[in-house]
């Protein structure tokens, strides 16, 4: 089912990534590394943060795992949200509290 996904979105014209962290978001552009395992060595995170590279971008669609990751929960945090499960969106996928931002 995930590479149906995949390959539809990709046939759409999506730029679809995996294995990667997303560290940082700016109106237009966002900062991406390689993602490290959570029990990876102060080696490899400083290895995965020299690579981090910042991109522009139009829309950002970020679909993550099964729990919200730490950058999520500051994120909604400083929205003012109180649920720390991940980001809280209205019926249209915009992200309560910040204006023009939508998560999946």
């Amino acid at each position: 089912l995930a590479n149906v996904a995949r390959e539809h979105l990709i046939s759409k014209g999506v730029n679809v990534r995996t294995g990667t962290a997303v560290t940082h978001v700016e109106s237009k552009d966002v900062t991406l590394s390689p993602s490290t395992p959570r029990n990876a060595t102060q080696e490899q995170k400083a290895a995965a943060s020299a690579a981090a590279q910042s991109e522009e971008m139009g829309a950002l669609v970020w679909a993550a795992g099964i729990g919200a990751r730490p950058l999520v929960k500051k994120l909604a945090k400083s929205l003012g949200q109180t649920d720390m499960r991940g980001l809280q969106v209205d019926e249209d996928l915009k992200v309560k509290g910040a204006e023009g931002v939508y998560a999946v």
